[in-house]
């Protein structure tokens, strides 16, 4: 993705481009560019940070316990997306 030199790039963590299209919307029409960092995404996350200006982390699953060093409770229900942690953590 190239960047537009009078824009802001704005990285936003979601994990389907449908999700983000409100804060892709809203990001454009305040003069920035969105880049959507999705769960597939395959950059470093050093090289990830230095091409964006900002970053929105947008809400979605659980992050797994083991991010934090634990494992799930027993009978707790817990949604995850652990292709999304494994990009978006690092790059938090």
């Amino acid at each position: 993705m190239t960047q537009l030199k009078d824009k802001p790039l704005i990285g936003i963590t979601v994990n389907n481009p449908d999700y983000a299209k409100a804060y892709a919307d809203l990001i454009e029409r305040h003069g920035g560019q969105p880049w959507l960092i999705l769960p597939d995404h395959d950059m470093p996350p050093e090289e990830t940070l230095s091409r964006l200006d900002g970053l929105l982390v947008c809400g979605g699953e659980d992050i797994h316990p083991r991010w934090y060093g634990e494992e799930p409770e027993p009978g707790v229900e817990l949604v995850l997306n652990e292709a999304r942690d494994a990009v978006e953590l690092p790059v938090l």
